[in-house]
């Protein structure tokens, strides 16, 4: 681990690099929400939040034909958590955002290999939605 501490700044760079042009990517498309990106984090992943179950269908479908892994995100309506079922916990109105996120939303991984390459071939699976 302390051997990766002497490149930890190049990893974080290059990943901030790769999410400013997710950012450009997915904003440029109207199926998702827009992502509103504070600059200087170094995220993990890039986050879709699509605008329709369908399109995150077809998204997940690409990403089965690119054969590039992804994950629900994270989060989502814990009121919908089978454990919550017993304390009888409502939201305060039906469709509120933890809904969205939790039916629309899906990720893909961001690290500090992500290339040029990478980010044109994301851009090329935006673009078939």
């Amino acid at each position: 681990g302390l051997s990766q501490l002497k490149r930890l700044d190049k990893f974080i760079q290059n990943r901030r690099k790769a999410y400013d042009k997710f950012v450009e990517i997915a904003n440029a498309n109207d199926n998702f929400y827009p992502i509103v990106y504070n600059n200087g984090n170094s995220c993990f992943c890039f986050p879709f939040i699509c605008k329709t179950k369908e399109i995150k269908e077809k998204m997940i479908e690409l990403f089965e034909k690119y054969k590039i892994e992804y994950r629900p995100v994270v989060g989502g309506n814990l009121l919908k958590q089978p454990y919550l079922k017993e304390y009888s916990i409502t939201g305060k109105q039906e469709n509120f955002n933890a809904d969205i996120i939790h039916e629309n939303g899906v990720y893909i991984g961001n690290n500090q290999f992500v290339s040029n390459n990478d980010m044109k071939l994301l851009a090329k699976i935006i673009g078939e939605i």
